[in-house]
């Protein structure tokens, strides 16, 4: 198994490149927690594991209770099912409590790592720039800084992936918001 291979298992095995599911609970059970701070990306991420799942559906699965958001795995917030939430808090809440104590420390000790949980774009399995939604009262851009030159199809796979995050949050797509900002290394779509 090559890494390529490698990259397009774990892709498929977080339901990326596949999927059967039609609901957030589905979802979640087979993720076990989705980290959940983030609220708008981790409905977005419940999205892109589940067919014509939307926010207004994830919002409905959270009110019905079908999903759960607690502090279940550290001090942060996760999305759980209801199934899990009893044997999930027994198994966790020693090291939580344990780091609930040190948050100030940890806190103090992330900052001086920058921004590891930076979005990413992932093409193929390989991390080939980083991109952050700007929003409109009605609408999403997308401004992409490529680490390289991206192929045709790698800027239509982008293109597809920005459809799919619109359409996700019932918006337009705002051109106007959309940019390219070119990296570092000169290279830009």
């Amino acid at each position: 198994m090559n890494q390529n291979d490698i990259a397009q298992a774990r892709l498929a095995n977080q339901r990326l490149t596949a999927t059967t599911f039609t609901t957030a609970a589905e979802v979640v059970a087979w993720l076990v927690a989705v980290q959940a701070q983030e609220v708008a990306g981790a409905k977005a991420a419940l999205g892109l594991r589940a067919r014509g799942l939307d926010e207004a559906a994830v919002e409905r699965a959270f009110a019905a209770g079908e999903i759960l958001r607690t502090h279940v795995l550290r001090p942060t917030w996760h999305f759980v099912a209801p199934a899990d939430i009893r044997w999930l808090l027994k198994l966790t809440a020693p090291r939580v409590h344990q780091v609930n104590g040190s948050s100030a420390e940890d806190g103090a000790r992330l900052g001086t790592m920058g921004n590891a949980l930076q979005n990413v774009i992932v093409l193929d399995g390989r991390i080939v720039g980083t991109w952050r939604r700007t929003l409109g009262k009605d609408t999403l851009g997308v401004e992409l800084n490529p680490f390289r030159a991206l192929s045709a199809a790698e800027g239509a796979a982008i293109v597809v992936a920005q459809e799919q995050l619109v359409e996700f949050y019932g918006l337009r797509s705002d051109s106007s918001l959309t940019s390219v900002t070119t990296s570092s290394t000169g290279h830009s779509l």
